[in-house]
């Protein structure tokens, strides 16, 4: 009936209704939670800006006041250097005044016609004419300024606040910022390589080390995995690698490569899953699904390793 018909649309409009106030709920509370998101990333931006503000705010006081220091040294050095010059200058310019008055004196001495005059008047400079006479002796050599010291007090601005610039920013920001300190997983390792009691560094051997059995370990390949992954984010880490005197591979790989067999799925660059810098006295190489790039650059000692997961950047 048309009642029976009604009621079945009405019960289908309620239900539907019911969803929709449960689809809104459910975008409200998800609205609720991005904003508690934004308020607190905007939090933590603020407490984060105050520290590195704050940072910074003391390493310029520290620099404004070694200013202070270096200028008012070279202050006083002036003032020090000055003060005996222009008292020599004084010393020497009276003394000039003195020889020139006794010069005009003698002069018109000179001019005198009568005799008795004539001796009066030279008597009576006799002592005079003695001391402008005598030869000139250069006074005491004034205060120089003590050189070693400013060249030492350049060397030390020079080393503290303009060579300090010209090392690797980027680098410094990386290492602050994204830095990690991974460990090897010695699950990993293939028997022959030997971890530190740390797990930060490896060596080789030609003894196999009694490493228990691991899925994970690779059974050809001479390599070894960190412990830690990346899964997002940006990341960083370092590695010594020992120059160009030793033949070494610092790679970059999936967790899924390959671990048994010696087959390229299982080496580092030689296949899709893997990136590998490898190195042999004179000779440095990047790799990619076997894929060679030679590199024209010295073997470095220190490998840096940039990971940019959600950009897809491995450098």
């Amino acid at each position: 009936s048309i009642s029976e018909g009604e009621k079945e649309l009405r019960d289908c409009l309620q239900h539907q209704l019911q969803s929709i106030r449960n689809n809104g709920e459910a975008v409200q509370s998800a609205l609720k939670h991005l904003h508690r998101e934004k308020q607190n990333m905007q939090r933590m931006k603020r407490e984060t800006q105050m520290k590195i503000k704050g940072k910074y705010e003391a390493l310029r006081k520290c620099i404004e006041s070694e200013e202070r220091r270096v200028l008012q040294y070279l202050e006083s050095e002036k003032r020090r250097v000055t003060d005996d010059i222009e008292t020599t200058i004084s010393e020497l310019e009276n003394r000039k005044k003195d020889l020139e008055k006794a010069l005009a004196d003698l002069s018109d001495l000179l001019q005198q016609n009568k005799e008795v005059v004539f001796i009066q008047g030279l008597n009576s400079m006799e002592e005079r004419i003695k001391d402008v006479s005598e030869p000139f002796v250069p006074l005491a050599p004034v205060s120089d300024v003590n050189k070693s010291v400013l060249e030492k007090l350049a060397a030390w601005v020079q080393a503290m606040y303009v060579a300090a610039p010209q090392s690797d920013p980027q680098r410094n920001c990386l290492v602050t910022v994204y830095g990690q300190t991974p460990t090897l997983d010695p699950d990993t390792a293939f028997p022959n390589l030997v971890l530190s009691d740390s797990n930060r560094t490896v060596s080789g051997s030609k003894r196999e080390h009694p490493y228990p059995h691991s899925p994970k370990r690779f059974n050809y390949w001479w390599q070894v995995l960190s412990t830690e992954g990346v899964s997002c984010g940006r990341s960083y880490w370092e590695v010594e690698a020992g120059g160009d005197r030793r033949r070494w591979d610092i790679g970059v790989c999936y967790g899924s490569l390959s671990r048994k067999g010696e087959g390229a799925e299982c080496s580092l660059g030689q296949n899709k899953k893997s990136w590998c810098l490898y190195s042999e006295p004179g000779k440095l190489v990047a790799l990619h699904n076997n894929n060679t790039t030679k590199l024209a650059a010295e073997s470095p000692c220190t490998v840096g390793v940039f990971v940019d997961f959600e950009a897809g950047i491995i450098s």
